[in-house]
């Protein structure tokens, strides 16, 4: 295999190939995190508590995906947050400020999506029973 960069774009596979490829890392990546990361386990689980939940709250699809709109991208995060993690595991595994604080900060975008969920779930909670 060559070293230089140009060559190697070459030899990448394209079309259907490259989306085959691609969505075996995705599978590879979505089971890592349901086999490996408690986080990840726990927003499943709210996923599947919620779904049904927000069937029965909402009246119309709309609503149903302004309630569950914010718990998918915090599944998104989560996982995003978890790359980080890896990476910054993988990086230096004693613990530097800069690198605790990408760690930090990915939690701190997950919190923010379960909040924003909270909030959606709250005034939907409180329009319907109140």
């Amino acid at each position: 295999m060559s070293t230089d960069p140009a060559e190697r774009l070459q030899q990448k596979p394209t079309g259907p190939r490259r989306l085959f490829n691609s969505l075996g890392y995705s599978i590879n990546g979505l089971r890592y995190a349901i086999r490996r990361e408690p986080a990840f386990q726990q927003q499943l689980m709210l996923f599947a508590a919620a779904y049904p939940a927000a069937l029965w709250l909402t009246e119309d699809l709309v609503h149903f995906f302004v309630l569950m709109a914010p718990l998918i991208l915090a599944i998104v995060v989560e996982l995003l947050n978890t790359a980080i993690e890896c990476l910054a595991d993988q990086i230096d595994r004693e613990k530097q400020i800069l690198l605790g604080a990408a760690k930090d900060l990915g939690s701190a975008a997950v919190f923010i999506c379960l909040l924003s969920a909270g909030i959606f779930w709250s005034y939907m909670v409180a329009t319907r029973f109140l």
